[in-house]
């Protein structure tokens, strides 16, 4: 029984590593899609159209995509913002 639960779980982090990969593929993507529209706005006054819808449901998915990937590996995120005064 203990060998199919480890056999699960290491085909569920390869899975996942594999969507976070894609999430990180994606970003990568929309930073030089960003490039490209500040370049066009540069030089030629002139921007890509939708832009701004495209980077928003992109990198919604993109930061969705990589939560999988952390919690199969158990890893806990903590934001310590308001730590000092709480």
């Amino acid at each position: 029984m203990m060998d199919l639960l480890q056999r699960i779980e290491f085909l569920s982090a390869r899975i996942t590593g594999k969507l976070a990969s894609f999430g990180a593929l994606l970003m990568l993507c929309l930073a030089f899609l960003t490039l490209l529209d500040i370049l066009l706005r540069w030089s030629a006054n002139a921007s890509l159209p939708g832009f701004n819808e495209i980077v928003q449901l992109s990198m919604a998915v993109a930061i969705a995509a990589t939560f999988p990937a952390g919690a199969s590996s158990r890893v806990n995120l903590t934001i310590d913002l308001l730590e000092r005064r709480v």
